[in-house]
């Protein structure tokens, strides 16, 4: 896939999603479909990450799509090909890594959003994907899916540094924390369709250019995309 078929490809989705009532935004690194309805309802919840490498990319965005337009879930890719390169590359943080497609159902219940992650598995059929580490995998696949916030809001560290947050069950913020093994806040029952257990770890997982173990000792843990992953 070349960087002009890459721009093409986001360029012609951006204009077909706009005709379906779709609001386009971006930033330097994501290009943003927002359907409004997603964030009427709540600004948290379970977010579902399609992972891919860089040579089936297209092809996978090509199948969510035709999914989020069925259920008006907003969704996210990344804007350009040097964008997109990094996420499946291991050159962006570890608990950004995979992320290639995030996508913020409006389905508030566990079986609507069961309905909606199996329909997005059976038209996926990638065989090798980069593992995203504060996920829980689907059935083995290159679905994750993550609790946390939709949106970009913050609440301060004890060294008054902003961390990105969701809100608990007493409607107070705190901190939306990414990190390896799948967190999920205290207050929220893990849907019984995910399978988890204290030890979990993505599996049948492998990077399209393996990083050796000094480099991944090395990562940073803080992102450097701007929001809601």
């Amino acid at each position: 896939m070349s960087l002009e078929l890459y721009g093409f490809t986001v360029r012609k989705l951006a204009k077909k999603f706009s005709e379906l009532g779709y609001r386009i935004d971006y930033d330097n690194n994501w290009i943003f479909f927002i359907k409004e309805s997603t964030f009427n309802l709540s600004n948290q919840g379970w977010k579902i990450h399609v992972s891919s490498t860089a040579t089936e990319f297209l092809e996978s965005l090509d199948a969510v799509t035709s999914v989020v337009r069925k259920y008006d879930a907003s969704f996210k890719i990344p804007r350009t090909w040097h964008a997109m390169l990094s996420l499946t590359t291991g050159a962006v943080p570890l608990v950004t890594t995979g992320k290639m497609i995030t996508i913020y159902p409006k389905q508030k219940s566990d079986i609507e959003l069961e309905t909606i992650v199996n329909e997005l598995y059976r038209t996926q059929n990638n065989k090798l994907f980069p593992p995203i580490f504060t996920d829980y995998q689907y059935k083995d696949s290159n679905i994750f899916l993550r609790y946390g916030s939709f949106i970009e809001q913050y609440v301060l560290d004890d060294k008054q540094e902003p961390l990105l947050a969701l809100f608990d069950e007493s409607n107070v913020l705190i901190p939306d924390k990414r990190v390896f093994g799948a967190h999920t806040p205290s207050f929220v029952k893990v849907p019984r369709f995910i399978i988890h257990d204290t030890n979990y770890f993505p599996k049948r997982t492998t990077m399209q250019f393996p990083l050796t173990q000094p480099r991944l000792l090395q990562r940073s843990a803080k992102g450097n995309g701007k929001f809601y992953n």
